[in-house]
């Protein structure tokens, strides 16, 4: 079967791929790819990304009502999960 993962990016190719083809602002790309293809860009990494590309190409457009300047929060990684093995030493 398909991933997650796989679905994910393909999901932000697709939208990069339409947004700069079509010359069309991020939101409006995302909005269009999730009507036709359902839920996509789930990874918060991917979806910083396309931000960026977009804002690299002058495609970010308006500021959607609420936005503030505020930059992205990083949410850091969890720690890897302790091995089965490693926890019985």
């Amino acid at each position: 079967g398909t991933s997650v993962a796989c679905f994910n990016r393909s999901g932000l190719i697709i939208c990069a791929a339409f947004m700069i083809f079509e010359q069309l602002d991020v939101l409006h790309v995302v909005d269009h790819c999730i009507k036709k293809r359902g839920s996509l860009l789930w990874n918060r990494s991917f979806q910083e990304q396309l931000c960026v590309l977009a804002a690299e190409h002058g495609l970010l457009g308006e500021k959607p009502e609420g936005y503030d300047d505020k930059p992205i929060s990083k949410v850091p990684l969890a720690p890897p999960p302790i091995k089965a093995f490693d926890r019985l030493t």
